[in-house]
């Protein structure tokens, strides 16, 4: 394909001119076909009616380490309608007091200090819902760039090999039910924004230490879940940059057998993967997960006591 028929040409005049051509996308006027069997036709059918996508569109997607959502359920549709039409209140609320002459505000708030504080909080809430919505609810799409993926390390594995071949080894090692234990490790971007391949193996080493160490007890002292052993268990380890965001995370597959043949436990698994990545973060002096949890938990507490309150003025 000729490039040059497809950039737009820059004559110097408008800075418009340049915004248009940053927005102009390369047409899709190649085609690629490869041969499949019957049952993986299907299969890639299946996939693609899940996420209401075409077949070109949901193989391209892939292709770009982006994994599309699947199609939301009737319950998915309601609570993202419900935060629209929340959203939509505050932000009809906001517009209404932004709307309100001075002589109007005095008359309807003594404090006023307290009525910018609820106006910057409706605000604020109605930006939250909307990310939510962005996040969870937006539809699927093609990536503009590939997601950015590099190989971390592997533990008890042979050089170079790949995806199948992991996967592979982990179901020769644990054939049978659950193969794998999945965890994902996101520290604060800020966190890790000088961050080395050498430096996120060391993070991985630490919470790999942490989550190793952790056994639950019921009140009378008698352990209901016992230790885990991925150190002593084959495992990849990737960082994921989103291609959106740029937000660095590791993704990461272990074997539910140890190589001595012992079953990783995945009882409280998202209790371990929280409380592990709470003790690697204070022992590097990090902001906690749950340290904003608690500030925007007092956030929305304050919010849901204010707002009633404005709610009944109005």
């Amino acid at each position: 394909m000729d490039k040059e028929q497809n950039t737009p040409q820059n004559n110097g005049n408008s800075e418009s001119d340049d915004k248009q051509a940053k927005t102009v996308r390369e047409p899709r006027c190649n085609t690629i076909s490869f041969r499949v069997s019957r049952t993986q036709r299907e299969h890639i059918g299946r996939l693609t009616d899940k996420c209401s996508m075409t077949l070109s569109d949901y193989v391209l997607a892939r292709s770009y380490n982006y994994l599309p959502k699947s199609r939301l359920t009737s319950e998915q549709e309601a609570v993202r309608n419900e935060l629209i039409t929340i959203r939509s209140d505050y932000s009809r609320y906001t517009s209404m007091l932004n709307g309100m002459s001075q002589n109007e505000r005095r008359a309807m708030f003594r404090n006023q200090p307290w009525m910018i504080g609820a106006l910057q909080l409706l605000g604020r809430m109605a930006e939250a819902i909307t990310r939510i919505i962005d996040r969870c609810f937006a539809p699927n799409r093609v990536p503009e760039n590939p997601e950015l993926i590099y190989h971390v390390k592997d533990n008890l594995l042979p050089c170079r090999l790949d995806a199948q071949g992991v996967w592979d080894m982990m179901k020769a090692r644990a054939p049978k039910g659950k193969n794998v234990i999945r965890i994902e490790v996101s520290p604060a971007k800020e966190h890790t924004e000088n961050f080395t391949m050498k430096d996120w193996e060391q993070l991985w080493d630490d919470f790999v230490r942490e989550y190793d160490s952790m056994e639950f007890k019921d009140k009378h002292g008698k352990v209901y879940s016992r230790k885990t052993n991925l150190a002593g268990s084959i495992y990849s380890v990737w960082l994921h940059l989103e291609s959106d965001s740029g937000i660095p995370h590791l993704h990461t597959v272990v074997c539910r057998k140890d190589n001595e043949g012992r079953t990783n436990n995945d009882h409280n698994i998202h209790l371990r993967t929280q409380y592990a990545a709470e003790r690697v973060a204070r022992q590097r002096g990090w902001t906690t997960a749950m340290d904003i949890h608690r500030m925007n938990a007092d956030e929305v507490a304050a919010a849901l006591t204010d707002i009633p309150i404005l709610m009944q003025s109005l």
